[in-house]
């Protein structure tokens, strides 16, 4: 069995809406697994569940701070998705005027 893409890996955790609202939240700034539990109104498993798979997926990394832990997504990822999402609201944007008639 070969390996997946780092990037398959990636977009399949992305891929999950309650997975993808949170790394929203993390794209904007550092947040403890406590904020996220209150956030998104989540028990603490389900938190860590979804905390897992992305830091395997290599999106966000973890600290610990005292007893907590403390998520943020990789600054090369951050850029790298602002970067995507600037591609694709200008695709969006000239929908239909690159196309042929």
């Amino acid at each position: 069995m070969t390996a997946q893409p780092h990037w398959e890996v990636a977009f399949r955790a992305l891929g999950d809406s309650t997975r993808l609202k949170i790394f929203q939240v993390l794209m904007q700034e550092e947040r403890c697994a406590c904020q996220l539990q209150d956030l998104f109104d989540f028990t603490q498993p389900t938190i860590s569940y979804h905390m897992r798979i992305l830091t395997e997926a290599g999106l966000v990394t973890s600290r610990k701070e005292g007893c907590l832990t403390c998520y943020k997504v990789k600054p090369a990822i951050a850029q790298a998705m602002e970067n995507l999402l600037q591609v694709l609201s200008q695709s969006v944007t000239n929908d239909g005027a690159d196309s042929d008639p």
